[in-house]
């Protein structure tokens, strides 16, 4: 069934600084940027910065079970939340999607988002030559596939395995790699020994002639 956005889940902008966001290490918050998201579609919390919030922050943290919707910049997708380690802020670069979960799964509705049909009907209501960017009315109009919960998990249960065979297939491509590349640096190490032999390095002994031995004449002096 195709429902829009705005039917499934709640939408807010993410959080704005009145001025300049700048780092403050005794913050007691952390944000995520956009540079944060991967390009896998999952959220980089290891490198994100403290802020001390203006005003207050929690309608803007994030929790499980949102997921983050890039509404400017060359990548306007979406990446699921996960479980935040500590205290975070989306920026208002970000659409935050808080869904019903007795309708949409988090995982699944940002994997719809990233499909082609909505990446689409995204970029048609897309604005800017610069830096492109959307408002929030076709965001919340955006139509997407919304099937049952049980078939909603089979869907990200299958990605998963897609993602994984993929890494696989990347490992045993580099390890196809090395092995081919070893092999070529083998042959070229024997073919450059079969031209140049090894001479034995070890100092020869000079061979001298015995002496012969004295014959002593009978009557003569020793």
């Amino acid at each position: 069934m195709r429902r829009k956005l705005k039917d499934i889940a709640e939408i807010q902008l993410g959080y704005q600084p009145r001025t300049t966001l700048r780092a403050d290490p005794a913050g007691t918050r952390r944000v995520i940027q956009i540079r944060d998201v991967r390009e896998d579609g999952l959220i980089d919390y290891c490198g994100l910065i403290r802020v001390s919030p203006e005003r207050g922050p929690e309608r803007y943290e994030v929790r499980v079970g949102d997921v983050l919707f890039i509404s400017r910049g060359s990548r306007l997708q979406a990446a699921p939340v996960g479980t935040p380690p500590f205290p975070t802020l989306a920026v208002s670069f970000f659409y935050i999607l808080r869904p019903d979960p007795a309708v949409v799964d988090a995982a699944y509705l940002a994997w719809a988002i990233n499909q082609p049909d909505a990446q689409e009907q995204i970029w048609k209501h897309a604005m800017g030559t610069g830096i492109p960017h959307i408002r929030r009315e076709p965001v919340e109009s955006l139509l997407l596939e919304i099937p049952a919960l049980d078939v909603q998990r089979r869907v990200l249960t299958v990605q998963q395995l897609l993602k994984r065979e993929a890494e696989l297939a990347a490992r045993l491509q580099e390890r196809r790699r090395e092995l081919a590349l070893a092999v070529c640096l083998n042959a070229c190490h024997a073919e450059a020994a079969q031209r140049n032999p090894r001479r034995d390095s070890r100092p020869t002994r000079r061979r001298t002639s015995a002496q012969p031995t004295p014959v002593v004449r009978p009557g003569a002096a020793p």
